[in-house]
């Protein structure tokens, strides 16, 4: 039976951002805040299947959610052994903001930068860069344990190739990890099908829970069209052990991902 290493929980689905490369400005899916309830209830689930890491992010910007540092001590205080993982763009990691996530046990977080310049950020992003900059390294002045990393993706429409280079050597000067990636297609949303693997890691190693508690596919299932659960009235570990969990679980191992839904059509990253 396959080990749940990554719990991936999407806290909010409300972004500040309006990232080129991304398909949440165009969401159709409802938006909201998982509810404290549900939240607390399935990281209670989570302690039979001890994951390794827990994401607190998904579709969406954590720093908007005004609960985020309460479930992250809650889950600090029930997943003891498990990593705190967050994805933001930075502009909302405010100094009182980063002094209270100062505080909490956070295993790694990852900064979406994509640019060198105030205009380039603005063109992939609509965000201003200074201030996500900024807010970075205030942060890392302020938790210098925390794994911090800045991320880049490699569009050519909007990155050139130099840039990447900059990109690199100012965050490895300061202590932060670049990370270079190729823009996905996001299940085929964004940009033409091709695949460039037969076997994804995901099915056998990590769930994906919508805000509403239902249990998505993967993190490229933005719109929620594969459900394979929901943790309002099942438990993780029964939606795990389940039988469409499990079909997409064999059919993917056994590199048949044409004949799955979604799959069929994912880069995947």
């Amino acid at each position: 039976m396959s080990t749940l290493g990554t719990l991936q929980i999407e806290t909010t689905n409300h972004c500040n951002g309006k990232c080129v490369f991304c398909p949440v400005p165009t969401m159709k899916r409802k938006r909201g805040f998982m509810d404290v309830d549900l939240f607390k209830k399935i990281i209670n689930d989570a302690v039979e299947m001890q994951p390794q890491d827990v994401l607190l992010f998904l579709n969406g910007e954590p720093f908007l959610d005004r609960h985020l540092f309460d479930r992250i001590a809650f889950v600090n205080e029930k997943l003891p052994h498990s990593r705190v993982v967050l994805y933001s763009n930075g502009n909302l990691l405010t100094a009182e903001k980063a002094r209270e996530l100062a505080k909490l046990r956070v295993g790694a977080v990852n900064f979406s930068v994509n640019a060198v310049t105030e205009e380039g950020r603005q063109a992939i992003m609509g965000l201003p860069l200074e201030e996500a900059v900024e807010n970075i390294l205030r942060y890392r002045m302020l938790d210098p344990t925390v794994n911090i990393a800045a991320s880049l993706v490699m569009d050519p429409a909007y990155v050139a190739g130099y840039e990447s280079e900059e990109f690199k050597q100012f965050f490895t000067e300061r202590g932060i990890m670049p990370r270079l990636f190729l823009p996905g297609n996001w299940a085929g949303k964004l940009r033409p099908t091709y695949q460039t693997r037969q076997v994804c890691c995901r099915p056998t190693s990590h769930m994906a829970v919508l805000w509403d508690g239902r249990v998505a596919l993967c993190c490229f299932d933005v719109e929620g069209e594969v459900i394979l659960g929901d943790l309002n009235n099942e438990t993780i570990k029964g939606v795990w052990d389940g039988e469409r969990f499990s079909h997409y679980r064999t059919k993917n191992a056994a590199g048949e991902r044409k004949d799955l839904e979604l799959c069929g059509t994912c880069t995947t990253i």
